[in-house]
């Protein structure tokens, strides 16, 4: 979580020393403040929020209308960058999903082993259930 903060804020920082430099940049169509109005402002937490906010957008994969070679380099690069983190974040779910539902199925296959040999033994139901609560209280806490 922390690299993912780290790298929002320093592709807002790159982004809008770049922009700053250039003196140009095309807002997206859906904002609704006035052309122009983005980085003239002399408030400092305007200016960064809005960086913030670019980037954000350029690190779930849309793409921000850049102007000029140097902004097209860096708009790719970033949305190269945020692709693989993304993916990397996705990764990493995934196999935690596959872990939880790996652990489910061995409790499982437990319990199953277990009703098949108490009733090849034939043991008493009540015993057979109190058995089977045991294992299945217990094996939540279980490494395999």
């Amino acid at each position: 979580m922390l690299t993912v903060l780290v790298y929002l804020h320093l592709s807002a920082c790159l982004w809008f020393l770049l922009v700053a430099k250039d003196e140009r940049w095309v807002p997206p169509l859906n904002d609704r403040q006035p052309f122009g109005m983005y980085y003239d402002e002399t408030d400092f937490w305007h200016q960064y929020t809005t960086s913030l906010y670019h980037s954000v957008i350029l690190f779930i994969g849309k793409d921000i209308r850049p102007v000029g070679s140097q902004q097209l380099l860096f708009v790719s690069g970033v949305l190269l960058i945020g692709s693989l983190l993304n993916a990397n974040i996705f990764g990493n779910i995934a196999l935690i999903i596959l872990d939880l539902k790996f652990k489910t199925i061995q409790e499982q296959e437990i319990i199953d082993t277990s009703n098949t040999a108490m009733k090849g033994i034939r043991l008493d139901i009540s015993l057979n259930t109190r058995i089977v609560t045991y294992l299945r209280a217990n094996l939540g806490n279980a490494d395999f």
